[in-house]
């Protein structure tokens, strides 16, 4: 094998590898905006679920007052 063939060689292997790391590099891009999204979504589920929360805790007060208020009439 002569030294020309051996460069020809190593060139078309580092230019495979360069493309594969492109591709790579393309695969992680998509998938780190993908995970972006899902957290944004997530953000806003645990937003509403705390709003729920607080409501229900708002709920809760206002009835135990009117037991409160109903228990006192009698």
């Amino acid at each position: 094998m002569s030294y020309d063939s051996l460069l020809v060689a190593l060139l078309l292997f580092a230019f495979v590898l360069l493309c594969f790391n492109i591709y790579c590099i393309r695969q992680l891009n998509k998938t780190r905006e993908a995970l972006n999204k899902a957290q944004e979504a997530l953000n806003k589920v645990q937003e509403l679920l705390m709003a729920y929360a607080e409501f229900g805790e708002k709920v809760r007060q206002y009835i135990c007052k009117e037991k409160e208020r109903e228990g006192g009439q009698r």
